[in-house]
Formats: C-alpha cells, sequence, structure tokens
C-alpha cells in the first residue's frame, strides 16, 4: 500500500522530468505568444496604441518580447543556452506581471503570466538537465 500511496513503482529521475517541464513551457510559450509575435511583428510595430510598459519605444519593446518569447522559448526546448534565456525570458514576463497586470491575479490572465514567470525561474535557476544540448556541448 505505501509503494502505491508513494507512487514508488514510478522511476525517479530528475533529468527526464526536467526535459519534460522543459519542452513543456517551451512550446506553450512559443506556440500561443512566439508565433504570434514573429507572424505579426511588422502589424504590432506600426500600431501606435502598442504597449510600451517601460518606455523605450515599440520597437525595442516589440523586438525583445519577440526575441524571448520565440527564440529563447525555442533555445529552452532544445536546452541550448537554457539559463540565460530563461533568465532572458524572466525579465519579460516581471514587466508583464508586475507593470502590466500590477501585480496582481486580478487582471484577465494574470494568474498565467504568474505561472510561466515560476517555470522560467526554477529553470534558470536548476538548468537543463543531462538531456540537454547545453549538457552535450559544454560538459
Amino acid at each position: 500500500m505505501k509503494k502505491l500511496l508513494n507512487l514508488d513503482f514510478l522511476p525517479k529521475n530528475l533529468d527526464w522530468a526536467l526535459l519534460i517541464f522543459r519542452i513543456w513551457v517551451g512550446v506553450s510559450l512559443f506556440c500561443n505568444h512566439g508565433i504570434e509575435k514573429f507572424v505579426k511583428f511588422s502589424e504590432f510595430s506600426n500600431n501606435p496604441k502598442a504597449l510600451d510598459p517601460i518606455h523605450i519605444g515599440i520597437l525595442p519593446t516589440l523586438t525583445y518580447a519577440t526575441f524571448t518569447d520565440g527564440i529563447c522559448s525555442l533555445l529552452v526546448i532544445l536546452g541550448l543556452f537554457t539559463r540565460l534565456s530563461s533568465l532572458l525570458i524572466v525579465c519579460t514576463l516581471c514587466v508583464v506581471f508586475f507593470i502590466l497586470k500590477g501585480g496582481s491575479f486580478v487582471p484577465k490572465d494574470a494568474e498565467v503570466v504568474y505561472l510561466y514567470l515560476g517555470s522560467y525561474m526554477y529553470l534558470a535557476c536548476i538548468g537543463a538537465g543531462k538531456y540537454s544540448l547545453d549538457n552535450r556541448l559544454f560538459n
């Protein structure tokens, strides 16, 4: 009974868990936000109502968001420069959560941003794991 309650019959492997988690959150961010920013980049950049939360200009803001949501999420999926990519994504998510959403769960989709933020903070701290290009190339 103890084996069943503790799920001891399942293999314990942090590296497989990291691989699945890394791919899961990377694909989610890329598909839900990265692709849209790539496809609609010119449309967003020509929109006078586009968001510029830290007042650096619409084009630099959009370029950075496209880079993090598109390129960095793909790098996380591959496990290449995972910590750096995750940290850059965390910067974007901090701006979204704390500035655009006011650090509150009340605005629409704020909890999703919060969960992304926690996920990428975790990856920035722990890295990609054994099954990654980081491990293959740099160890």
